[in-house]
């Protein structure tokens, strides 16, 4: 694992100067992933019956930066056992011995529901979910508990999200900021094309920039643009 991570990591870094961003970033994810679901399978998790390993966030998105965190998150049906528990800790603990940036988490349903209802953060996250690998089922019953079945009314999900962004252009926009942007964070950043993503996605259930399109909220000029600005973050991210 680590002679073929280190491999990876090494190609990725020359192959940047040379490829579109986009395809890399994919790339990554896909890499990624198929890292995650062969070590889900060695350390015996995959054979667990009430056991499903989910990517959330913007790995959920299938898109991974260099340096950007690999969420995910280990949805079990109930309090795991001892010996289940173990397997996770080892499982855990090679992500960490390769050197990954990983930010992981162990819940039920029920619990997922419970703090997406609390933090509109965890909710925004789960929007994004994607399966690995493990129980098909137990993922469908969190998409139907927190997606299908929406946490958030639609309305105050805008509204929190909308005064989120207006908070966050408040922090970014200072001076030091505008000399030197955040390329996440600032007014114009990526996280601004995230919040049309994440609206489009509670309100009109697509998934994406393209499925607004599809849908007719976006203009075809408007979604090249937005296309366009999201690439070119990219890039320079």
């Amino acid at each position: 694992y680590r002679d073929c991570s280190s491999y990876f990591y090494k190609w990725l870094q020359n192959e940047f100067s040379k490829q579109p961003v986009s395809n890399l970033i994919n790339a990554r994810a896909e890499f990624i992933d198929r890292l995650l679901i062969k070590l889900f399978h060695d350390y015996d998790l995959a054979h667990e019956s009430d056991l499903a390993l989910i990517a959330v966030g913007g790995y959920g998105r299938g898109e991974l930066h260099p340096y950007s965190d690999i969420d995910f998150m280990l949805l079990v049906s109930e309090q795991p056992s001892d010996a289940v528990c173990e397997k996770i800790g080892q499982f855990v603990t090679m992500l960490w011995d390769l050197n990954l940036e990983i930010g992981h988490s162990v819940r039920t349903i029920q619990e997922c529901r419970q703090q997406a209802e609390d933090d509109i953060t965890i909710a925004t996250n789960l929007l994004e979910a994607r399966l690995l690998c493990g129980h098909s089922a137990l993922f469908e019953s969190l998409q139907q508990l927190t997606v299908t079945n929406k946490t958030w009314d639609t309305r105050r999900f805008f509204e929190l999200k909308r005064q989120e962004q207006l908070d966050r252009h408040q922090r970014y926009n200072d001076t030091a900021n505008n000399l030197e942007p955040n390329i996440k964070e600032s007014p114009g950043g990526l996280r601004d094309i995230q919040v049309v993503n994440w609206v489009a996605q509670q309100h009109f259930d697509v998934k994406n920039l393209e499925g607004l399109r599809q849908k007719g909220f976006l203009a075809n000029s408007e979604y090249e643009t937005l296309q366009k600005a999201q690439n070119f973050l990219w890039t320079i991210r």
